[in-house]
């Protein structure tokens, strides 16, 4: 019989994310919402029981070259320089990670699909480290690792094994599923909040942009942003922006200026900005405050644009406040058009420089300002995503 004729043992899905409140504030010890897709990964897992295969882990995904994974070979849990920014790193780096809370691996093969569009900026790698911890939690796991346990070595994988340092917004956003408010003031152990939203509710349809940008071209000025607020808090003897308080930065306004430069006063302002914004975004949002949520959010864009200056880079080459501008602009004329009408908002998504943008468009004008985008920056430019969906997990046991 072959693998592929083998009845699957069970099926995953593993959302992707979206940043709702919180821009530029996980690194310095803030508060982040973040909410899970209704796009994400499935996957079909089949465990082998033929003797050939049976250290052997396969990954097959439309559109990709298989991986194949031998669990005897020498250092087959060591992580491979040679491998970064590869998926198949993600494969070891979760199995090598969870060995230890799981009895001996045998082979499994993975028939997956991904929805998360390529380059969006909604996590597609968190989403399919998770995937795989899924897989490996439920089919080898002793004790099954809660959401933020699995979380927390998705992200050591994604740092020690594909190459890339990074937060663990998006690991627990996809872990936990819904809406959770996040606090990274303890930076290894997050606390994390379920919030009980009805986003759907609301009038509001959710919208990420594509701008279309690379990433790699900006690397230098977004590892910028937090050395430059951290910069500040070592000038208080601390580590990071949440250890001081604004009104310590403000008094010391002029030294930082002069010693650190204005762009490092600058960001830690919005650190202290968007902190409260993001306060006053969750209770809109618990509210079911449509109206209050897109004014804050538009401040929230405004502080992104003016003092963490994320949203453009040096030069003629603008992509993201070009889609900003535009997208604002429509979300206006439908406010003008019709004084009933909510005037949504759009704000920088995630690292910015580039990447995605997001708005929250007025449900009756929601396929007007797709194609309006779309017709902008290119054909599937502009995605409508539901926010809320439940996070990474088994969905069909056979």
């Amino acid at each position: 019989m072959n693998v592929q004729d083998i009845p699957a043992c069970f099926e995953v899905f593993s959302p992707g994310r979206a940043e709702i409140c919180g821009n530029h504030t996980d690194h310095e010890g803030g508060h982040v919402v973040a909410a899970a897709l209704d796009a994400g990964i499935k996957a079909r897992v089949v465990l082998h029981n033929s003797q050939d295969l049976q250290k052997t882990v396969l990954i097959k995904s439309e559109g990709f070259e298989n991986i194949s994974l031998n669990l005897d070979e020498p250092g087959a849990f060591e992580p491979r320089e040679s491998e970064y920014g590869t998926t198949i790193s993600l494969v070891r780096g979760m199995l090598a990670l969870m060995k230890n809370v799981c009895r001996p691996y045998s082979g499994f093969t993975v028939t997956c699909e991904s929805s998360i569009p390529a380059g969006g900026g909604l996590s597609s790698s968190a989403a399919f480290e998770l995937m795989i911890g899924v897989i490996l939690n439920h089919a080898f796991a002793e004790k099954p690792l809660e959401p933020s346990e699995l979380a927390i070595l998705a992200r050591e994988v994604e740092e020690w094994y594909f190459g890339k340092p990074c937060g663990l917004m998006d690991q627990l956003a996809i872990a936990h599923g819904g809406f959770v408010a996040m606090d990274f003031a303890d930076a290894a152990h997050p606390q994390v909040e379920s919030l009980n939203i009805d986003f759907g509710s609301m009038g509001l349809a959710h919208c990420l942009i594509d701008t279309h940008s690379d990433h790699s071209a900006c690397t230098e000025e977004y590892n910028l942003v937090p050395r430059e607020m951290q910069d500040v808090a070592q000038m208080f003897g601390k580590t990071r922006l949440c250890e001081v308080t604004k009104s310590e930065v403000m008094a010391q306004a002029q030294r930082i200026c002069r010693e650190l430069g204005e762009r490092a006063f600058l960001r830690a302002l919005h650190f202290y900005r968007e902190e409260a914004l993001t306060q006053k975004r969750i209770d809109a949002l618990t509210k079911q405050d449509a109206q209050a949520f897109c004014t804050l959010t538009r401040e929230s864009n405004a502080s992104s644009a003016m003092l963490l200056q994320n949203v453009w880079v040096s030069g003629k080459y603008q992509p993201a406040m070009a889609a900003l501008a535009h997208a604002q602009d429509l979300l206006d004329s439908y406010a003008l058009q019709n004084t009933s009408c909510l005037r949504g908002a759009a704000r920088i998504h995630g690292g910015g420089f580039g990447g995605s943008i997001q708005a929250f468009v007025p449900i009756q004008h929601q396929e007007e300002f797709k194609q309006a985008m779309d017709s902008f920056l290119g054909e599937g430019s502009c995605n409508v995503f539901g926010l809320g969906m439940p996070g990474a997990r088994v969905t069909v046991k056979d």
